[in-house]
């Protein structure tokens, strides 16, 4: 892929919840959205003595796919601590931090003010995504996902998408 034909997916990662203070479960799920398709990768499945397979290492280190969501930047950084993933951070675009900035600069920095895929959805999609706790903090590391859980990922990644298409077309 070269920067002709640079195009954009919805990203997210998911892991297992860990229930003790100071521990954090690896990546076990990889998200991508096209406005069309979702592509949902568990990882113990593509990952050969802890190394990713090579064609999931290049769509995360393209900087001709650009990855958008929210909170990508602390993904990347799971993803470069889980993997040793070789990132390039032109890569990636965050609708969260862009919202965030907009803000700061229309009103003036705010505390408290929430940034989360949900409220970016409800703002430029007029979506209210339903996003239960207890999909959000289920085993994402089971060797077969549920249903919710599917549907949860594939909403994540797709939303992130639109997000961000919407933001676009206002030239944000």
């Amino acid at each position: 892929i070269n920067q002709k034909d640079e195009i954009v997916f919805g990203f997210d990662v998911e892991w297992r919840p860990s229930w003790r203070s100071g521990t954090q479960n690896r990546v076990s799920l990889i998200q991508f959205a096209t406005s069309t398709s979702v592509c949902l990768i568990q990882v113990h499945k593509f990952t050969e003595n802890g190394v990713l397979a090579p064609i999931v290492h290049h769509i995360i280190a393209s900087p001709y796919i650009i990855k958008t969501g929210v909170g990508i930047y602390a993904d990347l950084k799971k993803l470069e601590n889980d993997f040793k993933v070789d990132t390039n951070i032109a890569g990636f675009h965050d609708v969260g931090a862009t919202e965030k900035r907009l803000r700061d600069i229309e009103e003036g920095p705010k505390k408290g003010l929430q940034y989360g895929l949900a409220n970016l959805a409800k703002k430029y999609l007029d979506y209210h995504p339903l996003k239960p706790r207890r999909v959000q903090m289920s085993n994402w590391a089971k060797p077969s996902l549920t249903s919710a859980q599917i549907h949860y990922a594939a909403y994540d990644a797709l939303l992130g998408k639109h997000v961000f298409d919407a933001m676009d077309n206002l030239k944000l």
